[in-house]
C-alpha cells in the first residue's frame, strides 16, 4: 500500500507575474518518481469588474497538462477563497521546469500563492531496530535528544542514527557523545546487529561495559571520558571486526584480555587499576627461561667437571690446583693471557658476562661460543658443549685441559 510523504514544498505569498509570466525552475529531493501536487491560488487583490486574471501551467513535455485554464475568480468563489487545483499521480524528474502564462483575453498576470510536491513511498514496516531503539529512549524520555519520534531511519534517519540503505535498514551508528547520560550503558544497545559505530563517550555512565557479542559488525567504540567499573570484558575479543576501543578515564580494573592490542587501536590510560595481563606472562616467560638456561648450565657443569676429573689423572701436576676451586663453567680470555690461565668461575658469573648468552660468536662441531666481557672490562668467548657425541665430550674435555 503507497502512503504520501511529503518531500519537496514551495511557497511564496501573492507572487505575480507583472509581465505576464512566472518561470521555475525546482530541484525535487529524492526525485525522479511518481508523486502528486498541488498548487494554492487565492485572489486578494482587488480587480475592476472589468478585469480578469486568467493563466493557464505551461509544463515542457507536457501538453495536455497544458490545456486547462485557471481562472481564480469562478473557482474561488470570491476574494481571498481558495483554490487548490492538482494532480495526483505525476511523473517527475529531479529537476522540474514549469511555468504559468497569462491567457490572451486576460488582463493580469498570474498569481501564485503556494505549491507543494510530494512522492509516492512504498510502505513497509519500518527499521529492523525501530523496537530495540525505542526501549533505549525511554529511559532518557525527557532529553532533548530523544524526543524526534517515529522510525529512526524512515523517511530520514533522526540526527544521532546512521542507518544502512537496506530495504528495511539497520542502525550502523549512534552518535551519542556528551549527551548528559547517566546510570548503566543500555543493554538494549547491545541487540543492534548492525552497528558499525557506538559513541557514547563524554557522559557519566556507571557500571560495567556490557557483553556486545551479538554485534558482529562492530569496529569502533568510544565509552572514555564515562565512570564505568570493573573489567574490561574479555567477550571484546568474539569481535572479529573491532579495531578501535576508547575505555580512558573510567574506573576500570584488572588486567585487559590477552591480545586484544594485537588487533585493537586500544587506549585505556586514566584507568590506575588496569593494567596489561601479558606482564604476568612475560615474567613468567623470563622465570622459565632462567630455570631452563639454569638447568642446561648446570647440566654442562657436571659435565664439564667430570671430564675435568679424567683429566686430572692424566695431569696430576694440575690436580692440587683444580681441587682449590669450585668448577662452574671454563672460558679463556680473548686478551693476553697466560699460558696457563684456565680459570674455573661461578654460573651468575658467566651468565652476567655473558648478558644471559646474548651474544654468539661461533660454533664448532661439539660446542657453540658466545661472547661476554668481564666486570674487570677483559673480553671473553664462553663454549658450551652441545653434543651428546663420545667424541664431542672428549674433545671437550681436551680443550677445556
Amino acid at each position: 500500500m503507497p502512503i504520501n510523504v511529503n518531500i519537496s514544498r514551495f511557497s511564496n505569498y501573492l507572487v505575480v507575474g507583472m509581465n505576464g509570466s512566472l518561470t521555475y525552475r525546482l530541484n525535487l529531493d529524492g526525485f525522479p518518481g511518481f508523486g502528486w501536487a498541488f498548487t494554492y491560488f487565492a485572489e486578494i487583490e482587488d480587480l475592476d469588474p472589468t478585469e480578469s486574471r486568467k493563466f493557464r501551467l505551461v509544463l515542457p513535455g507536457n501538453p495536455d497538462m497544458s490545456k486547462a485554464v485557471v481562472n481564480i475568480e469562478e473557482n474561488a468563489q470570491g476574494k481571498y477563497r481558495l483554490y487548490e487545483p492538482g494532480y495526483t499521480n505525476l511523473s517527475l524528474p529531479f529537476v522540474l521546469n514549469f511555468r504559468f502564462g497569462k491567457t490572451s483575453d486576460s488582463s493580469r498576470g498570474p498569481l501564485l500563492n503556494a505549491m507543494e510536491i510530494n512522492k509516492y513511498l512504498e510502505k513497509n514496516d519500518g527499521s529492523l531496530d525501530g523496537d530495540v531503539i525505542s526501549g533505549v529512549i525511554l529511559l532518557y524520555s525527557t532529553a532533548d535528544w530523544a524526543q524526534e519520534g517515529g522510525d529512526p531511519c524512515l523517511p530520514v534517519p533522526w540526527s544521532w542514527v546512521q542507518c544502512n540503505s537496506d530495504a528495511r535498514p539497520q542502525i550502523i551508528k549512534l552518535s551519542l557523545s556528551s549527551k548528559n547520560l547517566s546510570g548503566t550503558v543500555p543493554s538494549g544497545l547491545t541487540k543492534l546487529t548492525g552497528l558499525v559505530e557506538l559513541w557514547l563517550d563524554g557522559n557519566s555512565l556507571t557500571g560495567p561495559i556490557p557483553d556486545f557479542t551479538g554485534c558482529t559488525a562492530l569496529e569502533i567504540i568510544h565509552l572514555e571520558n564515562n565512570q564505568l567499573t570493573g573489567e574490561l570484558p574479555s567477550s571484546l575479543l568474539n569481535l572479529p571486526n573491532l579495531r578501535e576501543l576508547y575505555v580512558q578515564n573510567n574506573m576500570l580494573a584488572g588486567t585487559i584480555p590477552s591480545g586484544i592490542n594485537r588487533k585493537v587501536t586500544l587506549n585505556y590510560s586514566g584507568n590506575i587499576n588496569l593494567h596489561e595481563g601479558a606482564r604476568r606472562g612475560r615474567h613468567m616467560g623470563i622465570i622459565i627461561g632462567l630455570s631452563v638456561g639454569a638447568a642446561v648450565l648446570l647440566i654442562t657443569t657436571i659435565v664439564s667437571c667430570l671430564l675435568m676429573q679424567k683429566g686430572k689423572k692424566r695431569h696430576p701436576e694440575q690436580e692440587q690446583l683444580r681441587e682449590s676451586l669450585p668448577v662452574q663453567r671454563v672460558i679463556s680470555t680473548l686478551s693476553d693471557a697466560p699460558e696457563e690461565a684456565a680459570h674455573c668461575f661461578t654460573s651468575f658469573e658467566i651468565e652476567d658476562a655473558t648478558k644471559k648468552f646474548e651474544k654468539k660468536i661461533g660454533s664448532g662441531g661439539f660446542g657453540v661460543v658466545y661472547y661476554g666481557k668481564m666486570k674487570d672490562g677483559r673480553e671473553i668467548a664462553v663454549k658450551v658443549l652441545t653434543s651428546n657425541s663420545y667424541q664431542g665430550k672428549r674433545e671437550f674435555s681436551n680443550e677445556v685441559n
